[in-house]
């Protein structure tokens, strides 16, 4: 039987997004919305709320119309909100794109939803430049910040725009496509992401946790509103007035330094933010006695970084599930006693876990793979009807692609990719466990872990580590997880130490970058 949150689900509001962004942000007034760590620049939500409309006007002024696509191609910036509420107003499509791709990894999303504006950050303009030519859709180009040459600027656009001479727009929420967000999916190139205004709703409003009021509290925010956790976190704490202190990229002393000075009570960071805070000792020199609560997501976190970031700044942590396809799945409020858990399923969510062959439906605590379904799940990939099917079943789950269980308490637990799974002698060996066990050794600061293929045994577990310690040997290592982990998950493939464990934006390690290190070794040694 499929599994079901143990939490009520709750209706959405009947008003389109944008719509309801705008009431929202109307009774907040004078209260700060948002605050850029890297300019000390900052929006009230009397100010966000009449640039979400003069934006909305102006665009449909330049010719934007329902179902038109915007890409917003920069980092976290104060008016980054002002443009998706402008943009949800005018029932368009939100496409947040990454300001670090290169040209080519730009050019193969916008070939795919073909933007009609652009708004880019100043620091990206010479990228969108090489670009326009070679994207025909492409009509206006809008800079965020300072003013261009080529383009005028966000201010400019909205300068001077009545903000009150705006038409509502007629918006299907169930069909209408409100954001399209990249992804892999579970596997091949990179994919269009469709999300209907009713899902992104969905996703937005969950966001006020068991236990912690967000009612104007003030939350440190490092995740880039480009990726899905970034944007449904921006707008479900502006949905309930919080001041959101944006960082564009992590530190930990300029973390620490704002919760001091702007007495931050919450925040979201990454994964390997997370081991940072729990590896650094600079926390005594901040007045850090507002922080309450950490919440990552993204990837894994070893139980040992969880408990030592919770002891040492005696706050709770919260470890969150979800997928570009459908965010959150679930999310853990209860860390003292379901340490290792991903948490209990998000309201409006039911999942099956089924075996990997046979799709079979597993038994508690059995592993097999984690199907979700949900109104916050995508409709499916854009101009890619092929992985659409392959995504989802025919009664209407999403494959997530990763591997999980459910306990006797309906706790989630996630414990590795298909894909990135070590199968050894045709066991599987999910190289999280084993970066979790390397983790807690006192002389470790950082793993990743792949399989190396093998004739005798198809693929054998390897570990990249970074020291803590310049003492640590390979041997050493070795001997630690064949003490804490049962036979064939032990490191056949040896041990190399590096610098630093390649990871993406979001804090996930690039295995294929560590198998790419590991094949330019082996040659090395030929």
């Amino acid at each position: 039987m499929p599994i079901k949150s143990p939490f009520p689900d709750f209706d959405l509001p009947q008003s389109p997004l944008g719509n309801y962004m705008l009431t929202q942000m109307k009774k907040y007034g004078d209260r700060i919305a948002t605050v850029n760590l890297c300019d000390g620049s900052s929006v009230t939500y009397s100010q966000l709320y009449a640039r979400s409309k003069s934006c909305a006007s102006a665009l449909r002024k330049q010719g934007f119309r329902k179902g038109d696509v915007i890409s917003i191609l920069s980092l976290n910036t104060v008016n980054y909100p002002a443009i998706m509420i402008g943009a949800f107003l005018c029932g368009g499509t939100i496409a947040p794109c990454n300001p670090w791709y290169t040209k080519d990894e730009i050019l193969q999303q916008y070939r795919i939803y073909n933007p009609k504006m652009v708004f880019v950050a100043d620091t990206a303009v010479d990228k969108i430049k090489e670009i326009k030519n070679e994207i025909p859709s492409i009509e206006k180009v809008f800079v965020i910040g300072q003013e261009m040459d080529d383009f005028v600027s966000l201010s400019e656009m909205i300068k001077n725009t009545d903000e009150d001479n705006f038409n509502d727009v007629d918006i299907n929420t169930m069909e209408d496509i409100c954001i399209l967000a990249s992804s892999s999916g579970t596997t091949g190139p990179p994919k269009c992401v469709m999300h209907t205004y009713r899902s992104l709703m969905t996703a937005t409003f969950f966001r006020k946790l068991r236990g912690i009021d967000l009612e104007g509290k003030t939350y440190y925010h490092d995740r880039p509103i480009f990726h899905t956790v970034g944007y449904t976190f921006t707008l479900g704490l502006l949905h309930y007035g919080a001041k959101i202190i944006f960082d564009q990229t992590f530190d930990a002393d300029r973390m620490l330094k704002a919760v001091e000075t702007y007495k931050v009570d919450h925040s979201f960071i990454s994964p390997s933010a997370m081991l940072i805070l729990a590896q650094t000792h600079s926390f005594h020199n901040y007045d850090i006695s507002s922080l309450k609560t950490a919440v990552f997501g993204g990837a894994s976190v070893a139980p040992s970084v969880l408990c030592s970031v919770k002891e040492k700044y005696g706050i709770k942590v919260y470890a969150s599930y979800g997928l570009t396809e459908c965010t959150p799945v679930a999310i853990n409020y209860d860390l003292d006693n379901f340490i290792e858990s991903n948490g209990s399923l998000s309201p409006n969510t039911v999942i099956k876990i089924v075996d990997l062959q046979s799709g079979e439906e597993k038994q508690c605590k059995q592993s097999g793979e984690i199907l979700v379904k949900g109104p916050h799940m995508m409709e499916g990939y854009l101009n890619n009807p092929e992985a659409t099917r392959n995504a989802i079943t025919d009664d209407g789950f999403l494959r997530t692609g990763d591997i999980g269980y459910c306990d006797e308490n309906g706790m989630l637990y996630v414990v590795g990719r298909i894909k990135e799974v070590i199968k050894y002698k045709g066991l599987q060996v999910p190289p999280v466990e084993i970066e979790s066990v390397l983790l807690t050794h006192e002389k470790i600061a950082d793993a990743g872990v792949i399989g190396l293929p093998d004739k005798e045994c198809g693929e054998i577990p390897k570990a990249f580590i970074v020291k803590n310690d310049e003492s640590l040997t390979e041997d050493e290592v070795v001997k630690f997880v064949a003490s804490n982990l049962t036979d064939y998950k032990h490191l056949r493939g040896g041990v190399e130490f590096i610098e630093a464990i390649p990871k993406s934006t979001f804090g996930k390690i690039q295995r294929n970058e560590l198998k790419k290190l590991a094949k330019l070794l082996s040659h090395s040694l030929e």
